[in-house]
């Protein structure tokens, strides 16, 4: 077996070699621009940050720009329903232009700054074939680029903790003993060239069972793997917001709506009236007595500027309040 292994090496040279050889290019680019880069401040180290958001922000700005048009006109009251119609699918064809604009740029951009040690993405098993987010496309151009990952949002904002019984028995009969939240982190963590899973804990549960299985990390295989395609087909066929729960839309809400505890009320109470449970109105109650109601929305739109999801924000306030409040 030894004799048949050296002559496989001698003839196609061994696996680190050839990572070596794929690789090397990236060293000899790195190596080059380390001078200039050295002799950065840190200050200028983050305007270079700073300049290169303003690159993708610049990409996308006109397509941005027609879809808040496009919006506007969706609220207009002499819209007919076949117009309504029509603009919701320009909508939808801009956003997922905008993503693969993203895509684009940041291959543009790894391209002209080699230097660049890794790239952050939202990435999980819900986003990963989403054409809107585009997480498998992303994580594909910075593998390219020999960059490693540092993967945000892996559990969704908490959605890929809290699944429909359908999703969750699928997973539970694989795996008693793991959480759906460790399924999505496991997902994550799996990937090739990940250097760390971004994973937000809010108690010592979470920690501890986030810490167990990690010690000792195994990836998934690929039966586990299918077990998640499944598990998103079921999560995608939902009629749920698909809100990260990230909070920017919340800082410029000039009449302070409790817009993402809206949203994950609203996407709980969908699973519940899947099982034959009815809406928590009363829960509803409770969180708008900290803030406003989901029909207080002045329609400024400042959130949808806000949100990095592209989210009709505005919308789905308005069918939160139908939800809600009986209107």
């Amino acid at each position: 077996m030894d004799i048949v292994t050296g002559i496989i090496k001698l003839f196609f040279g061994s696996k680190t070699e050839k990572d070596r050889k794929e690789i090397q290019p990236y060293v000899e680019k790195i190596k080059a621009v380390y001078p200039a880069v050295k002799a950065l401040s840190n200050d200028a180290l983050r305007e270079r940050s700073a300049d290169l958001r303003r690159q993708i922000a610049a990409f996308i700005a006109d397509d941005e720009r027609h879809i808040v048009e496009q919006k506007a006109r969706l609220e207009l009251p002499d819209t007919s329903l076949d117009e309504k119609e029509r603009i919701s699918k320009d909508i939808d064809t801009t956003t997922k232009r905008i993503d693969e604009k993203i895509e684009e740029v940041l291959d543009r951009i790894l391209t002209d700054h080699p230097e660049a040690e890794f790239v952050q993405l939202q990435i999980n098993y819900l986003d990963w074939e989403d054409e809107r987010v585009q997480s498998r496309k992303c994580y594909e151009t910075a593998r390219r680029h020999g960059k490693e990952v540092v993967i945000m949002e892996p559990v969704k904002g908490g959605k890929l903790a809290n699944l429909p019984e359908e999703a969750a028995a699928l997973l539970r009969q694989a795996h008693p003993d793991w959480s759906p939240a460790s399924w999505a982190v496991r997902f994550a963590a799996s990937l090739e060239g990940v250097l760390v899973v971004l994973s937000g804990m809010s108690n010592q549960e979470q920690m501890e069972d986030n810490s167990a299985y990690m010690q000792d990390f195994q990836p998934l295989n690929a039966q586990e793997t299918g077990l998640l395609e499944q598990a998103a087909k079921i999560l995608s066929a939902l009629p749920a917001i698909p809100c990260t729960a990230c909070r920017y839309c919340v800082d410029g809400c000039p009449v302070s709506i409790p817009i993402p505890e809206y949203f994950a009320l609203y996407n709980e109470d969908q699973l519940n009236l899947r099982e034959g449970r009815p809406v928590d109105r009363g829960a509803y109650q409770k969180l708008a007595a900290n803030g406003a109601l989901a029909s207080a929305c002045v329609g400024c739109k400042q959130c949808e500027h806000a949100c990095p999801q592209h989210l009709n924000v505005t919308g789905w306030l308005e069918r939160v309040a139908k939800t809600y409040e009986g209107q």
